[in-house]
């Protein structure tokens, strides 16, 4: 089936907008955009929560399926008609550990992580600025 380019374009705005819906939802119900709750759960004590582990393991789960089933069997993305673009490079490097660790240095700092910084923009947090930012 020959889709219009215009059309196929449409069509991944709309579904990127959904799914970003869908994520922005999630993060809000799960409470992930509770900063006490997302230190609580980096920090292993007494007030440690755990449910946020719940969270993160659905999310693996279901996306290890999906790209699963994407990779294996269909052999392009759902909606639009193009091909997969999955990285070539297998290896771990220097610019893969450093840039993961300021990445968890900063979600750790912080207590926020970039998804529910998005979703709290809607909250005027003065820091919030420079979080996206740096």
């Amino acid at each position: 089936m020959i889709i219009n380019n215009n059309v196929e374009k449409t069509l991944d705005c709309v579904l990127s907008i959904f799914i970003g819906l869908i994520f922005g939802l999630g993060l809000i119900i799960s409470g992930m955009i509770q900063k006490t709750k997302v230190v609580g759960f980096l920090v292993l004590d007494r007030n440690c929560h755990p449910s946020l582990l719940f969270v993160l393991l659905s999310a693996v789960v279901l996306n290890f399926f999906t790209f699963y089933i994407t990779i294996n069997y269909l052999k392009s993305p759902w909606v639009v008609n193009t091909n997969l673009d999955i990285p070539k490079m297998t290896q771990i490097n220097f610019k893969l550990l450093f840039g993961s660790t300021v990445f968890g240095i900063g979600w750790g700092l912080s207590g926020l992580f970039p998804g529910p910084v998005l979703v709290n923009l809607q909250v005027y947090l003065p820091h919030l600025p420079v979080f996206l930012l740096v």
